[in-house]
């Protein structure tokens, strides 16, 4: 089920895929300008736990207020909102974040005690290769060519799912270059991000890293090195590119259910 609910002034896209209250809850958080979308990979499979997602503000239907400054701390602040809104104050909670979602799921993992557990999939790096026509590209050709990088394929399906990606995306793209600006630019700021990680990227039992061997934008050996500094669990998904939910789902769910049962 889909639904707009009013939040904090704002307009939210909820997406929820409810089988039984008794089983866990997953929230996921999205990454980059991204949508609930990520996740209907999964609602079709077998799994053992119920789903919530949102669009963040600014992202996919949810709209924004153009007044505020989107970046880490705003989503970070905003998701507490919607924790505290939406789940009944005893209700334990897992989290499940891609990407740039993963900065605001170990920011909330500090402050929100019924999050029970989290799992990072793919988080930013200080040594990424993520630039700022990945993020915010300037014509069809860098938005053609960053939707390939993040398949990580060049196969006729997936060149035509390219050029009707770029072509959409240059539609908004001085409302995209308005509303994320500031968030790509902490995104690539290597002095953020390591302050970044040096503060939140510690050993916890609840955290659990999820790595990719195809994924172009965190290079493995880069996220591992990351991992293993500050002793996070991680698995390594065999062949998960950055799109991986849609790459990898059925690995990504036989984890989730595993992870939540221990």
């Amino acid at each position: 089920m889909e639904y707009i609910k009013n939040i904090n002034g704002l307009n939210i896209n909820i997406y929820e895929n409810f089988i039984d209250a008794k089983l866990p809850t997953i929230l996921f958080i999205h990454g980059f300008n991204d949508s609930i979308n990520m996740v209907r990979y999964l609602e079709n499979l077998p799994h053992n736990f119920n789903i919530v997602s949102l669009d963040l503000p600014g992202c996919g239907k949810s709209n924004w207020d153009p007044k505020i400054k989107i970046d880490i701390d705003y989503y970070s602040v905003f998701m507490t909102l919607f924790i505290n809104d939406y789940f009944d104050k005893d209700k334990q909670i897992y989290v499940v974040a891609h990407s740039l979602g993963c900065m605001i799921a170990l920011k909330m993992l500090e402050n929100i005690p019924k999050i029970s557990k989290t799992i990072l999939i793919q988080p930013i790096v200080k040594n990424s290769r993520i630039r700022i026509e990945n993020l915010l590209p300037n014509n069809e050709l860098e938005a053609y060519d960053s939707y390939l990088k993040l398949m990580e394929s060049k196969d006729n399906l997936a060149q035509e799912s390219a050029n009707k990606y770029a072509k959409k995306l240059m539609l908004n793209k001085e409302m995209n270059n308005k509303k994320f600006k500031n968030l790509a630019k902490q995104i690539l700021n290597k002095s953020y991000i390591e302050s970044f990680i040096n503060k939140y990227y510690i050993q916890n039992e609840r955290v659990l890293v999820l790595a990719g061997t195809k994924d172009f934008f965190i290079p493995l050996n880069n996220l591992l090195k990351t991992t293993k500094k500050f002793s996070l669990n991680t698995k390594i998904i065999n062949n998960m590119t950055h799109h991986s939910f849609k790459s990898s789902p059925r690995e990504i769910i036989k984890i989730i259910e595993e992870f939540i049962d221990n």
